[in-house]
């Protein structure tokens, strides 16, 4: 059933797919500013907005990596029996796989999450011993923002809306992170400020990995999933679509939280590449 879901329906979690939700960007980063500014303005009744002004706010959704924890690769006997002979090059096939900040082997994908529920894109799986630059650079995620807004190119006042992400991210066209001012940046309050408002905005992204694991929990035992027997890649996708489907019918907490609505499910379903 994953290999028929994921035959079907993997284009629409493809990074070419952004294009289809390009007409909600304005819409995503209004909802976003409005959110930084609750967050900016809760901690101090009497503060300023961050971003007092609709429109010039850029980022419209979260980027971030997820990680999969499976059982370790390339273990087991070459045939059965006993005193069986081990898999050959057993060891660098489980260091292929081993991210030693984790302690675990798995898989790693990149998603890009908006404020109405939604997963954008999500693309992968690479190794878990790779990190999330190497993936944003495969993806050519930056790319692919920058095109789904080409036709507003011919607009002198064109701003581009922009992917956001945590401090390992670089700046690009359309991608944005962490200010991480300097002690010698004149606006390095404000930008202190937006830092931490974001932060605390963005962690959508990781109720999102929860929200999935919980309503398909099969691909959070990893001591069930084996890199080498099981369509992963499959599982992963009809996972994320199926949770999508769910949040168009019925919306979650990111949605009541940014106060943005997600698509009905026949035009999220029906949407061509």
């Amino acid at each position: 059933m994953a290999n028929l879901i994921e035959s079907k329906i993997a284009d629409k979690l493809e990074a070419e797919n952004v294009g289809f939700f390009s007409g909600r960007f304005e819409m995503y980063s209004e909802a976003i500013r409005k959110k930084v500014n609750d967050v900016h303005m809760s901690k101090d009744a009497g503060n300023q907005p961050l971003f007092p002004t609709a429109g010039t706010f850029l980022p419209f959704a979260f980027i971030d990596g997820n990680c999969t924890g499976t059982c370790t690769p390339g273990t087991g006997p070459t045939r059965p029996g006993p005193d069986a002979p081990r898999r050959p090059n057993a060891n660098r096939i489980q260091e292929a796989f081993y991210n030693g900040w984790l302690h675990k082997h798995g898989i790693k994908h990149l998603t890009l999450d908006g404020p109405d529920g939604l997963a954008i894109f999500c693309f992968g799986p690479s190794s878990l011993r790779r990190n999330d630059l190497y993936l944003l650079a495969q993806s050519e995620a930056d790319e692919h923002v920058r095109v789904a807004q080409a036709h507003l190119i011919q607009d002198d006042d064109l701003v581009l809306r922009v992917m956001y992400g945590d401090s390992i991210f670089p700046w690009r066209t359309c991608l944005r992170s962490r200010y991480n001012a300097s002690i010698f940046d004149p606006r390095k309050d404000w930008k202190d400020d937006v830092d931490a408002a974001m932060s605390s905005v963005r962690e959508l992204v990781e109720h999102h990995y929860g929200e999935a694991d919980q309503m398909w929990p099969f691909m959070a035992y990893e001591k069930k999933l084996k890199i080498s027997n099981m369509p992963l890649k499959a599982i992963y996708t009809s996972k994320m679509f199926l949770r999508n489907c769910y949040v168009c019918l019925y919306g979650n907490k990111t949605s009541e939280r940014f106060n943005c609505q997600p698509p009905i499910l026949e035009d999220y379903a029906t949407a061509a590449v």
